[in-house]
């Protein structure tokens, strides 16, 4: 299997982070370092600018993170990107880094799409069908479009189970039309 660079450099994280026992929380200060600096696509860019030097970005990029009290691993993770003219791949390596997290724990990532939010009993009740059903933990993500009407989608790898109200009214209108 050929590896990105962004594989490699999730792997390494994610080697450091077994070591410590927190893949759950390097993943989570791996996240919002992500949303940090892709709030405002110009910071991502002042970092790829060849004229400042090396050290002038990494005093700007420790004052950005310092406010987050983040650990140690993930300050140094983020200035050995910076270091290598890699930390435009930080979205890149959070995806992988989640999926390989994921594998590593026995488990898998799961995609909801719902018309209006859902309760968290609810959310928890189809987490737990789920579960038994595929027989993996599974990590829920939510989200809301109330484009689809009303029910649900569910996203699993490649699997995908649409028993959303507009996919209903579209396959009825194809069977009135035939």
């Amino acid at each position: 299997m050929i590896k990105t660079a962004a594989g490699r450099y999730a792997e390494a994280l994610i080697d450091i982070a077994s070591e410590h026992d927190n893949l759950d929380v390097q993943g989570e200060e791996l996240a919002r370092v992500n949303r940090i600096l892709a709030a405002d696509g110009g910071v991502l860019r002042v970092f790829q600018h060849p004229k400042l030097d090396l050290k002038v970005k990494e005093a700007l990029l420790l004052k950005i993170l310092e406010p987050y009290h983040f650990s140690l691993i993930t300050t140094n993770f983020s200035r050995l990107l910076l270091a290598k003219k890699r930390l435009n791949l930080i979205s890149d390596i959070k995806l992988k880094y989640d999926e390989f997290a994921d594998k590593r724990q026995g488990r898998t990532r799961a995609w909801l799409t719902v018309a209006v939010p859902l309760p968290k009993e609810m959310k928890n009740r189809l987490v737990n069908k789920l579960k038994r059903v595929i027989n993996l933990d599974i990590r829920m993500e939510t989200k809301v479009d109330p484009r689809i009407i009303g029910g649900c989608i569910i996203r699993i790898g490649d699997t995908i189970i649409d028993g959303s109200v507009k996919k209903r009214l579209e396959m009825l209108r194809r069977e009135l039309i035939n």
